[in-house]
C-alpha cells in the first residue's frame, strides 16, 4: 500500500481483509482488461516495440 506522500507502507492484514482487497481487482464478466487495446495489445506489441527502439535511438529527435 502507499500513503498520501507516495511512500510504500508494508504491514500485516487478516485473511478476510486480504481477500476483500484482492477481490476488488476482479473485473465483472462484461468488462475486458485494458491491456488488450491500444499500445498494450498483443497484436501490436512487436511493431510498437520496434518503433520505440527507433525513436529512442534517434539522436536528432527532440522532446
Amino acid at each position: 500500500m502507499f500513503n498520501t506522500t507516495g511512500r510504500r507502507i508494508e504491514g500485516e492484514v487478516d485473511a478476510l481483509t486480504f481477500i476483500s482487497r484482492m477481490v476488488q481487482h476482479i473485473l465483472p464478466k462484461e468488462f475486458q482488461r485494458i491491456r488488450y487495446y491500444g499500445l498494450h495489445a498483443t497484436s501490436r506489441a512487436s511493431r510498437i516495440r520496434e518503433k520505440l527502439k527507433d525513436l529512442l535511438n534517434d539522436t536528432s529527435a527532440t522532446l
